[in-house]
């Protein structure tokens, strides 16, 4: 399966992305965000597969994995990434508050 995955962003100047593909670009996707490889918000994220042709936005399930993984770390998300999972999972959704 030839997936690629893009990370769609703006900051007040630009609208940015980010692509990934191949092997582990799931993976790849989640460790960027969590390590601030962006600027400004996280619009969504999309995944094409292109021996199908089909596209799926994915940004439900990366908010998901993103909240998981702070959850088992305990310590507090940035406001990039709080932002994009409450967007995507709702305000109320469990994760460490900063401190």
């Amino acid at each position: 399966m030839s997936d690629i995955w893009i990370v769609h962003s703006h900051d007040e100047h630009y609208i940015n992305y980010r692509v990934e593909k191949g092997p582990g670009a799931r993976e790849r996707v989640i460790e960027m965000i969590l390590g601030g490889h962006f600027t400004g918000c996280i619009d969504r994220v999309d995944r094409y597969n292109v021996d199908e042709h089909i596209a799926d936005n994915m940004s439900e399930d990366i908010a998901m994995a993103l909240a998981m993984r702070i959850v088992e770390s305990g310590d507090p998300p940035s406001d990039q990434v709080r932002d994009l999972i409450e967007v995507e999972l709702g305000v109320g959704t469990a994760i460490p508050a900063a401190a």
